[in-house]
């Protein structure tokens, strides 16, 4: 004989199941809330809004050589003495730095300031290593997609071959 197992709401396989949901559910939003979980470092797809950073920057430069540009938390003070980035390129390989919304050019003599056309110059005016790569792109944690995909961009309509960009999968701390 048969018996009949009776359902109820409340037992322990059905509250297990529930909190298991439940968790994997608020797992999923959380890890959504916040910046730097999981394998995040790619140039996945996501967007972000327009900044008017290049024209902050710019500002900063026409106006004088003391002047401090502040975005955010990144201060940038340009230097009187330095030559603007694409007068300067004597490199095969241009090495870029991504920080918040900025572009800067790392050369032996620091990091350099820079906008994105004379960046794209730069790239189209580098001769490339042996192996054909002409930019090598570093980022810092605080980097922005928004300002990773606009170089992309850049560099695509410019002519430059993704074989010929390599993009530093960890973020650089310096």
């Amino acid at each position: 004989m048969e018996q009949k197992r009776e359902w109820r709401l409340l037992s322990t396989r059905n509250v297990l199941g529930g909190v298991l949901v439940a968790g994997i559910a608020a797992g999923l939003y959380l890890g959504d809330l916040f910046k730097g979980f999981g394998f995040g470092n790619s140039l996945g797809l996501g967007t972000g809004g327009k900044s008017n950073s290049s024209q902050e920057s710019k500002q900063g430069k026409e106006e004088g050589s003391t002047k401090t540009v502040v975005q955010s938390k990144t201060t940038i003070t340009p230097e009187p003495t330095r030559k603007p980035a694409k007068k300067q390129n004597n490199h095969q390989v241009v090495k870029v730095v991504i920080a918040d919304r900025s572009y800067f050019v790392r050369s032996t003599d620091g990091d350099q300031a820079t906008d994105l056309a004379e960046l794209v110059e730069l790239v189209n005016s580098a001769t490339g290593d042996d192996d054909g790569i002409r930019v090598r792109i570093y980022r810092k944690p605080t980097s922005r997609t928004s300002t990773e995909l606009a170089l992309r961009d850049a560099l695509l309509e410019a002519g430059v071959k993704e074989e010929q960009t390599i993009w530093v999968i960890n973020p650089i701390d310096e």
